[in-house]
């Protein structure tokens, strides 16, 4: 629990160098640059920023393997720190499970459906109907604009 505690004090203090929130190019576009407290998390790994924190919980390190292939498709060595960060920070922060004496009602409120294979059978599904040619991957939907001879 200690691990998880250090984990969320970790992600607090990210949400406190820089604000989080769905990511748009116009804003970057916008400064200029990748603000500097993102650009030092984007250059560096999931994996080395929770090394640096001290954090190494077998059980957590599992968790948080688990969400970023949910959420990038890779694993805490190729993901980024900001985009790991991203992934709790975005959601109002982390909050460590509580000690079992500590617990209340409303710990109970918040559960969250999810499956063994993580987004990873929704996206192929989606990608199964799909031709080679019309699938572009590594990239990022802006917008979506629907013209006379389909989709863009």
């Amino acid at each position: 629990l200690e691990q998880y505690e250090l984990f969320a004090r970790s992600v607090a203090q990210e949400m406190d160098r820089a604000a989080f929130a769905m990511p748009s190019i116009r804003v970057w576009q916008r400064e200029g640059r990748l603000p500097a407290a993102h650009a030092a998390l984007d250059g560096q790994t999931m994996q080395a920023w929770l090394t640096s924190q001290g954090i190494d919980d077998a059980q957590l390190i599992w968790y948080l393997e688990y969400c970023c292939r949910d959420d990038f498709g890779a694993g805490l060595a190729r993901v980024s720190a900001w985009a790991g960060i991203h992934y709790f920070a975005s959601r109002h922060g982390f909050s460590a499970p509580r000690r079992q004496d500590e617990r209340t009602a409303e710990d109970a409120g918040d559960a969250v459906l999810t499956w063994p294979q993580g987004n990873g059978w929704l996206s192929q599904q989606l990608v199964a109907g799909l031709g080679s040619t019309d699938l572009q991957t590594d990239c990022s939907v802006l917008s979506i604009a629907e013209g006379a001879d389909g989709v863009e």
